[in-house]
């Protein structure tokens, strides 16, 4: 019997400002894109404060 799994990810891309985008995972953000300086500026709590 073959048996499949397959897990769904959330993936997140949101505008906040004129050129700023936000990238997230599941509930976490994981930090915003300057597509004029195109740079990706992680965010200061990354997966948490635990971690």
């Amino acid at each position: 019997m073959a048996r499949s799994n397959s897990i769904a990810l959330r993936l997140g891309i949101r505008e906040v400002d004129d050129g700023i985008w936000l990238v997230g995972f599941m509930r976490d953000d994981l930090g915003f894109i300057d597509r004029e300086q195109e740079i990706l500026q992680p965010t200061d709590k990354l997966f948490g404060a635990g971690l």
